[in-house]
């Protein structure tokens, strides 16, 4: 426990250090290793499962890409893998990526503050014995102090050194200190939560408890003499159902089917870019008939998949009515991807654009486990575990991809048909900045702006060089990050020009 308490102190005063007023950089990376190696430190794990081998190394990897991108998704990513890979080193049975998440945010809320020595009662007992025994012993102090006191001044080798000592001690105090105020202090006791909530593991075990109670594959709930009365368990109330059932996704793949065949009509084959074609408002209605169609895939096939249903005699019908209504919304997936493909074109990338692509992509492992799950008589939570994990890998993987530059080069190729939206790309990051500024300098760059606009847009280009220069020049080892380095590689390069 006294070990625990001087590592949090530590913490506390190692995360003002690395992060008042700093940006996030190589300090994140060393912060989260420090706590990261501190609880596996206390928690000795003997037996490392595979789980926690994944966490870390999903946490190795977005630091990584937190030091060679450093974009806010890779940031944000870095700190999500951190509380799993934390709520995994508390619970090692954690099976999904999800419920170590939830087990991490509800110990950050909940626990650090009944570890706090206030909160203990024999911890402040101790505190207030503590100050007794220095009372007690008041007398020895002041002579102590008034006798060094007699010394410094008799004795000027002594003085020498007890300045030398109070000088460093000064030194310490203000560097430790310096610019001290209600924010800096609330910074150290944020520090100290964070190691706080990592070096101790807590009681509450919600999530736990739920997940181990969860199974991948379905059973049949078998019946009593009572059961087989009610219409839950009744063989004929069954044969009903799976008779309505099947009847309804019949009609429901005779919709959809009218919509994706108007799809690869208009959207696959003929489609053609018209000046009065509202494409955001085409990919917008897409998406959102998608969520609306996945959201009531996946709630009618989970409320029919879920019971003696899947068990009972004769439901190949039903069975294959459903696999074909999730073969369609997948192809109503392809014609949505079509349509925001269309607009990319047409009008450039963005991360709005980026996003919906990914969003396909997650719905796409929806689809491919609901299939898996019909056909081979899967729980819930299969489905949740294995579209966690597909969600965590998709989002891990583009955490790595460098968007900002992606989108400049993709904006300013031949590829994007209209004119380049240069408001949008001033509103990125500061790294892409240099090669907007280079883009506009170019010859026809801006000719289908305005004057006025033109001018606006080189204003606010100069504006965003000088404040990338300041910053880079305040720049400090804390914060540092190779996307840094390669901005201030880029600005030297162009004051040689």
């Amino acid at each position: 426990m006294k070990t625990k308490l001087i590592f949090i102190a530590l913490g506390g005063l190692l995360f003002n250090y690395l992060f008042w007023m700093q940006d996030l950089g190589l300090n994140l990376v060393l912060f989260s290793w420090f706590v990261i190696g501190s609880s596996l430190f206390f928690f000795h794990p003997k037996n490392w499962n595979e789980k926690l081998v994944v966490a870390l190394t999903a946490h190795l990897f977005s630091t990584i890409c937190l030091l060679v991108v450093n974009s806010n998704y890779s940031i944000f990513f870095t700190i999500i893998t951190w509380m799993m890979a934390t709520g995994i080193l508390h619970q090692k049975t954690i099976r999904t990526p999800f419920i170590a998440l939830l087990q991490s945010i509800q110990s950050f809320f909940y626990f650090p503050v009944r570890q706090l020595p206030f909160s203990n009662t024999k911890l402040m007992n101790r505190f207030w014995k503590l100050i007794d025994v220095v009372y007690k012993w008041k007398v020895m102090v002041v002579l102590l102090l008034v006798f060094t006191f007699l010394f410094f001044l008799a004795n000027v080798p002594f003085q020498r050194w007890m300045i030398s000592i109070l000088e460093y001690l000064a030194d310490f105090l203000t560097w430790l200190f310096e610019d001290l105020s209600l924010i800096r202090f609330f910074i150290i006791v944020f520090g100290s939560w964070l190691c706080t909530w990592a070096f101790f593991k807590s009681s509450k075990q919600r999530f736990l408890t739920w997940e181990e109670n969860q199974n991948s594959q379905l059973e049949r709930v078998k019946s009593n003499v009572f059961q087989r009365k009610t219409l839950s368990f009744s063989t004929t109330v069954l044969r009903e159902k799976m008779k309505v059932f099947t009847i309804t996704f019949f009609f429901l793949n005779v919709l959809l089917l009218a919509i994706n065949y108007l799809d690869i009509k208009y959207i696959w084959m003929g489609f053609d870019f018209k000046s009065d074609v509202n494409f955001s408002r085409q990919v917008h209605e897409g998406v959102y008939v998608l969520i609306t169609s996945i959201v009531l895939s996946a709630t009618i096939i989970g409320v029919v998949f879920h019971g003696n249903l899947n068990f009972i005699r004769n439901n190949k019908r039903l069975k294959q009515t459903a696999i074909a209504w999730i073969i369609q919304n997948m192809f109503l997936l392809i014609s949505v991807g079509l349509r925001n493909q269309y607009y990319i074109d047409s009008l450039g990338l963005t991360y709005k654009r980026i996003g919906v692509f990914m969003f396909l992509l997650a719905v796409l492992c929806v689809l491919i486990f609901l299939a898996i799950k019909v056909l081979y008589t899967k729980s819930l939570f299969y489905m949740a575990q294995t579209v966690s994990i597909s969600i965590f890998c998709i989002l891990i993987t583009s955490s790595a991809i460098n968007w900002d530059k992606s989108i400049f080069r993709f904006n300013t190729s031949s590829k994007s048909k209209n004119q380049v939206d240069m408001y949008y790309l001033l509103s990125l990051s500061d790294e892409i900045q240099v090669d907007v500024y280079k883009f506009m300098s170019k010859p026809h760059s801006l000719e289908n702006y305005t004057e006025k606009q033109i001018w606006n847009l080189l204003l606010r280009s100069n504006r965003k060089i000088v404040q990338i220069q300041t910053k880079l020049d305040h720049r400090t080892w804390q914060s540092f990050n190779f996307r840094i380095e390669r901005m201030a590689t880029q600005l030297d390069e162009l004051g040689r020009k």
